[in-house]
């Protein structure tokens, strides 16, 4: 089932919308705000502490996914592949860039393909959160021995050997980056916590974003 096949219902059903708490937006933006970065990155919860504190409406694609399509990321995944994923994150993503009032986005699991890129230049001020690649690498073992290790595992050979991982840590990079090198705004987080990244993003709004107080 495509994600346009959904009904209007679906959309509609209790907590497909609300995402963890209803906005009281102290500011307005002229665009959406992206998040992103490599799996691990602890984008949701650098977005949903940045949320907090200016009021602005959260919206966690890959929640998004998984309300209105009933089932989790994995599950999609298992049954239609991972290309199924990808094409939900594009169609999520362009409803949201597109949606009134203005919003902050953030992709985590659920990734969209390169050709999102120019959608995201247009319609967002994206967001690329980088971490250092010793941070990055340890916060991706933990996804690999999760339920969302299909991410990473493309080959058979990636999933045998953990020994190897080190070396197969750059493929599992360069998923991500063509479309991360679109990004506008590179924010350096080190080996901050995600709220404390999420403070930097509020320090540097103004050189990031058109915002207007409300």
């Amino acid at each position: 089932m495509t994600p346009l096949d959904r009904s209007a219902a679906q959309q509609s059903a209790p907590g497909a919308t609300s995402d963890y708490y209803d906005p009281f937006p102290r500011m307005s933006l002229s665009r959406p705000i992206l998040i992103a970065g490599q799996l691990g990155s602890r984008t949701r919860l650098i977005g949903r502490s940045f949320c907090a504190r200016t009021g602005l409406p959260f919206v966690d694609i890959d929640r998004k996914i998984e309300h209105e399509a009933g089932r989790s990321l994995t599950q999609i995944a298992g049954v239609e592949g991972p290309a199924r994923v990808a094409n939900w994150a594009r169609f999520m993503l362009d409803r949201f860039a597109r949606e009134r009032p203005r919003s902050v986005i953030v992709l985590d699991r659920a990734w969209p393909a390169i050709d999102s890129k120019q959608q995201l230049a247009d319609r967002v001020d994206f967001v690329h959160v980088l971490l250092p690649r010793d941070v990055l690498f340890e916060l991706m073992r933990e996804e690999l021995y999760g339920p969302a290790s299909w991410l990473l595992y493309r080959e058979p050979e990636e999933r045998r050997d953990p020994d190897r991982w080190h070396e197969y840590f750059d493929t599992w990079l360069s998923r991500r980056t063509p479309l991360l090198d679109y990004a506008s705004i590179l924010l350096e987080a080190d080996q901050l916590h995600p709220h404390d990244v999420a403070k930097l993003l509020m320090d540097s709004l103004d050189s990031i974003a058109d915002t207007h107080e409300v």
